[in-house]
């Protein structure tokens, strides 16, 4: 594997901002909660305020990070490039859309007999 822009692994520094930056803020939502009031009460009395959740969320902001800085760093594999060369013919198909070739003097009519030999033609050029 190889990658496309090393210097973006400098971006890596992030993650550890974000463990602290999100330390912090637990801290101090914690330190809110004990000024209100005892916390296991204000945590029956919050229902809407899930510290589990808050934490799954932390944790899938942090992971969101690293895996957009592994993609800035373009990570790749290296192809192995073969020359094939090909020989074949160009064909050039005309046919005539007029009136005249729904006329049921050949059966179905001209037009899609004309389709129904060109099928065949094209099943037997493969690859032109």
């Amino acid at each position: 594997m190889e990658w496309g822009q090393v210097k973006n692994f400098i971006w890596f520094w992030m993650i550890p901002a974000a463990v602290v930056l999100f330390a912090f803020s637990h801290w101090r939502k914690k330190e809110q909660i004990k000024r209100f009031g005892d916390l296991p009460l204000v945590n029956r009395l919050l229902l809407s305020y899930s510290p589990a959740v808050r934490h799954v969320r932390r944790i899938l902001m942090i992971l969101a990070l690293f895996f957009i800085v592994l993609a800035l760093a373009q990570p790749h594999f290296r192809k192995k490039e073969t020359l094939v060369e090909r020989r074949g013919i160009d064909v050039i198909i005309a046919v005539d859309v007029s009136n005249s070739m729904l006329a049921k003097d050949i059966a179905p009519s001209r037009l899609e007999k004309a389709k129904l030999e060109l099928s065949g033609l094209i099943d037997k050029l493969k690859g032109n």
